[in-house]
Formats: C-alpha cells, structure tokens, sequence
C-alpha cells in the first residue's frame, strides 16, 4: 500500500472546497439558483421558494453589495414568495 502522507489528502479537500466556493459566486450559478427558487414558487412551494431567495439575496449583497439591482431583485423576489406563502395564491406568480 502506497504511503499516503495526510497532509496531501486535507489540501485536496482544502483545494475542492475553495473552488466549489469560487465556483457558487459565478454570475451564472447566482442566475440558476435564482431561475430555479422561482420555478419552485411557481410549482407551489412559496415557502421553500422564499426561503432559497432569501439566501441567495444574502449571497447577491456578498457578490455584488447592497445597492446592486441583481440584490434588489432577489429581495423583492423573496418577499413577494413570503406574502405568497403568508396569504395562499396571492403572490405565487
């Protein structure tokens, strides 16, 4: 059996973790989880649906800063999913 020193093994996961985080703040990853909360709305899960958005409204302030109109967006997005689930159909749309 090989010797296998460990320090190689934590900087690999070290190494996959780093880019699977750069990879998250891409432009593109940030438009799919947007596009993707919003298709869960429109199947009903207003609740999953609000509670994706706001995450990902925290991740667009990250990225982008406060002020930022793909942060506004997603803000809005994920207050309107809230009054949807809070009040039925009213805001599934």
């Amino acid at each position: 059996m090989p010797d296998v020193s460990w320090r190689w093994v934590i900087t690999d996961a070290v190494g996959a973790a780093g880019a699977a985080l750069v990879a998250e703040d891409r432009p593109q990853v940030l438009t799919t989880r947007h596009n993707l909360a919003n298709l869960r709305g429109r199947a009903g899960d207003a609740a999953g649906a609000a509670e994706e958005l706001g995450r990902l409204a925290c991740d667009m302030e990250r990225v982008h800063g406060a002020d930022h109109i793909y942060t506004v967006v997603s803000r809005r997005a994920a207050v309107r999913r809230r009054e949807g689930a809070d009040g039925g159909s009213r805001g599934a749309g």
